[in-house]
């Protein structure tokens, strides 16, 4: 099974740095061939899934903090298990640790968010100094 939510230790974690600071958020996502037929996208690739969250993102305006700094395709694993594949990586900074915690919490993103869960197969996700 992969990795699709953070822990609650995880989200510990990430509370424990400064919360005033910005954070860019390391994104690596392997996307599922198909959606669940019981998810938000059943019928949908899960790339088709994950374009639909980005878009509902879009729309959060002011309830999305976030700027992607960089996005693209993964290729190939130099460093690491050979049999590591990610389909997309993404750089994405928020202004704040405590903008990004708040976001996660808000309805409205936990609903957009269902998108994100139908797409993925496993993903990482790394807080990073901003």
């Amino acid at each position: 099974m992969g990795h699709i939510e953070p822990t609650g230790e995880q989200m510990t974690a990430l509370a424990g740095l400064p919360l005033d600071e910005p954070v860019v958020m390391l994104n690596l996502i392997r996307f599922r061939d198909r959606c669940a037929d019981d998810s938000v996208a059943s019928g949908m690739s899960g790339r088709e899934s994950y374009r639909t969250y980005g878009r509902k993102l879009v729309e959060l305006g002011d309830g999305f903090p976030g700027a992607v700094e960089a996005a693209a395709p993964g290729r190939t694993t130099v460093i690491g298990p050979s049999d590591e594949r990610w389909d997309e990586m993404l750089l994405v900074r928020y202004p704040t640790v405590r903008s990004f915690i708040e976001m996660m919490s808000d309805p409205r993103y936990q609903e957009a968010a269902q998108w994100r869960t139908a797409a993925v197969a496993d993903s990482r996700l790394i807080a990073l100094r901003g």
